[in-house]
């Protein structure tokens, strides 16, 4: 596995915590899960350095389900890409047309859906609260999505909280 995968941001798996409503969740129950997304991160990483594994075991699965049989096409095509080697990288990084590029509205997205449950919810005290963990990795994400939020719903209140340990 990749030593590094589950202590260097951008490697392995990130979990992003949600909830609508307010929820106690113990603190020996937060220690658990994040033992297991250690764990998770390195079968995840595993796995995905083996195509021919990945295959293999989903092969019966994507007989009877058509959205794995079209997640394994487009990896199997992935795959046959990226065994072209190209040493001249500038070349290509030279030449990007970043308007060219599919802008990505996940942020935008999903502080709308925030604003729209806060809307839907009926209640003007009501608040969107993001708990944020010491050594946060996703702050980025949070940053645009409160940002977001307060362009399109400049009314609802929010939170940030940071982890409290003793929950």
């Amino acid at each position: 596995g990749n030593p590094r995968s589950g202590t260097v941001p951008g490697v392995g798996l990130v979990h992003a915590p949600f909830s609508l409503l307010p929820t106690r969740f113990p603190a020996s129950f937060w220690k658990q899960a994040c033992e297991l997304t250690r764990i998770f991160n390195e079968l995840v990483d595993r796995v995905s350095l083996d195509g021919k594994f990945l295959q293999g075991s989903l092969s019966r699965t994507k007989k009877v389900e058509d959205f794995t049989a079209w997640l394994l096409e487009i990896h199997a095509k992935m795959m046959a890409v990226n065994k072209k080697e190209d040493l001249n990288q500038y070349s290509e990084v030279l030449g990007l047309d970043s308007e060219r590029i599919p802008r990505n509205w996940a942020a935008s997205q999903f502080a709308e859906a925030l604003g729209k449950a806060w809307v839907e919810y009926n209640n003007e005290s009501a608040v969107v609260t993001m708990v944020v963990q010491a050594e946060e990795r996703n702050m980025y994400d949070q940053y645009w999505l409160i940002n977001h939020l307060k362009e399109s719903y400049p009314f609802v209140m929010y939170y940030l909280f940071p982890f409290a340990a003793n929950l």
